[in-house]
């Protein structure tokens, strides 16, 4: 499949995602049996100096090397969403993991590394400078487990398996499903102009704590005027900060709260207007600015 045909393939993918509906939660996902030859983490392995032998690994029609797709899920029944970018380089698997106060006290994201395996398998390492916080032994199944997908024959979309955590020795499952794709791992927002991905996700989740506090003056101060809000069922101008705080119990109503309160500030989708915080709720410029708040429902 050709670069135009696999673009094509994740804008599918993506316009497929960017509604309201949850994923659907009905089926039982069976985690799969960790790789009896897979090493269990310790300190004594270096995740970042992996190399991983061909193995025989049979997917790959969408998914060449230098590839890039940004996966989000859950682990077991947690509310709380995680997100992996993942990036494929032959048997090689490196990129990004977030899962919200797991394991420090604010939201932050942890490194990955591992390897493609025979078949659909694959090892990954979650790491944190030389700690090795969990090991995902983990499945592209054939079809989804929950039913997406319309039953077809999947290649990497979906993830499933489990969590090995090495600070609790407890084992979870995990479900994660292919988003969209990314042209790089590195800057992964760098084609809305942005130059620091830090800056934005920072941006993002001090906007998030700015709304759940309450604090709308700093709120206030996150916005470039003018700026289009949905306030009493119309779509309006708003012109500056006094503008705003007049008219932010409008914007910002219990529901659009509690919406903004299940999006993920990180790994966060990015086209050449800016960088989208949930299903397109908020929109960031390159600077970390609010340009757009689509706050009518939908």
């Amino acid at each position: 499949m050709n670069k135009l045909s696999f673009s094509v393939f994740l804008t599918v993918l993506l316009v497929a995602s960017c509604s309201r509906k949850p994923l659907e939660s009905t089926a039982t996902i069976s985690p799969i049996s960790p790789s009896t030859h897979t090493p269990s983490p310790s300190t004594e392995i270096h995740p970042e100096k992996m190399k991983c032998e061909e193995s025989g690994h049979t997917t790959g029609e969408y998914f060449k090397d230098n590839s890039v797709g940004a996966y989000f899920g859950i682990i077991d029944k947690n509310i709380e969403p995680i997100g992996m970018t993942l990036a494929y380089s032959g048997p090689n698997v490196e990129g990004r993991f977030f899962y919200k106060d797991k394991y420090t006290d604010k939201s932050d994201e942890m490194k990955v590394s591992g390897c493609l395996e025979k078949g659909r398998d694959f090892v990954l390492y979650v790491y944190k400078d030389d700690s090795v916080l969990a090991v995902i032994h983990g499945q592209f199944p054939e079809t989804d487990p929950k039913g997406g997908y319309n039953g077809s024959k999947l290649d990497r979309e979906i993830i499933i398996g489990i969590w090995e955590d090495n600070l609790t020795s407890e084992n979870s499952s995990i479900y994660l499903r292919l988003e969209y794709g990314l042209s790089t791992l590195d800057n992964q927002y760098e084609v809305a102009g942005a130059q620091d991905d830090q800056l934005i996700d920072k941006a993002a989740q001090e906007l998030l704590g700015a709304v759940a506090s309450e604090d709308k003056e700093s709120v206030a101060q996150m916005i470039e005027y003018p700026i289009w809000a949905d306030i009493d069922g119309e779509r309006k101008q708003v012109m500056n900060q006094d503008e705003f705080l007049i008219n932010y119990d409008k914007i910002f109503t219990d529901e659009f709260k509690a919406i903004l309160a299940g999006t993920r500030p990180h790994h966060m989708f990015a086209n050449w207007e800016g960088i989208m915080l949930g299903r397109g709720d908020i929109w960031f410029n390159s600077n970390g600015k609010v340009v757009a708040i689509n706050n009518g429902g939908g």
